[in-house]
C-alpha cells in the first residue's frame, strides 16, 4: 500500500515524477477514494479565490474542495490553497495549522503565495530562495499558474513522510513502556 494519496494532481503534475505515491487526478475521481493514507490535496481554487467573482460558478469545484478538506481532517495530511482563499474561514480552519510560504522559495517563476494547512503534519525544514522575482502569477498561461514545481512537491511529500516515521518511531516507543503483568 502507498502511504501517501495526491488529491486533484494536474494531468502533468510533477508528481508523477515521484516514486511510491497514490495520484489522484479528473480521470481518477476522488468521490471514489476510500484510503485511510494521509493525504496531499491540491483542489481547484477558481470557487474559493479572491478572484472567485470573475469565475464561472461550478459546485462541483467547490465541492471538491470541501471533500479535500475533509479527507485532510480525516487521514491528516496537506491541504494546499492560494493565499486568500476563503476556504479557510468557510471551514472554520484552526489558524495555527496554517502555514503560509510562497512557492516562488521552491522556484517557481512567479511570486505564487500560498497557504498550507497541515492536519497530523510538520512541515520539514526548507531553504528560502530569496532570487528576485520579475514575473506576477497572471503572467503565466493557465496550466503554468497551477502546477507546482518538482522541489515544492518533494517538500510537501518529504514533510508527510517524515511525520509519518515520527508517529511510528513514538508508537514503538510507547509500545516497549507498555509492561505486561
Amino acid at each position: 500500500m502507498k502511504e501517501i494519496s495526491i488529491l486533484c494532481a494536474d494531468s502533468l503534475s510533477n508528481y508523477f515524477k515521484i516514486d511510491g505515491l497514490d495520484i489522484w487526478t479528473k480521470e481518477r475521481d476522488i468521490n471514489n477514494f476510500s484510503g485511510t493514507n494521509k493525504v496531499i490535496c491540491h483542489p481547484p481554487c477558481q470557487q474559493w479565490s479572491r478572484l472567485n467573482s470573475f469565475a464561472k460558478n461550478n459546485p462541483e469545484e467547490k465541492k471538491l474542495a470541501l471533500l479535500c478538506w475533509e479527507l485532510v481532517q480525516l487521514n491528516g495530511g496537506i491541504f494546499e490553497h492560494p493565499a486568500g482563499s476563503s476556504l479557510f474561514s468557510f471551514v472554520n480552519a484552526d489558524k495555527s495549522k496554517i502555514f503560509s510560504v510562497n512557492q516562488s522559495w521552491w522556484g517557481f517563476p512567479a511570486a505564487k503565495k500560498t497557504y498550507l494547512y497541515c492536519n497530523n503534519v510538520q512541515l520539514t525544514n526548507y531553504s528560502l530562495n530569496f532570487n528576485a522575482i520579475e514575473k506576477k502569477v497572471h503572467q503565466l498561461n493557465h496550466r503554468m499558474r497551477s502546477r507546482q514545481t518538482l522541489e515544492f512537491c518533494n517538500f510537501l511529500v518529504k514533510s508527510v513522510q517524515v511525520s509519518n516515521k515520527s508517529r511510528l518511531i513514538g508508537f514503538a516507543n510507547e509500545l516497549q513502556n507498555i509492561s505486561i503483568i
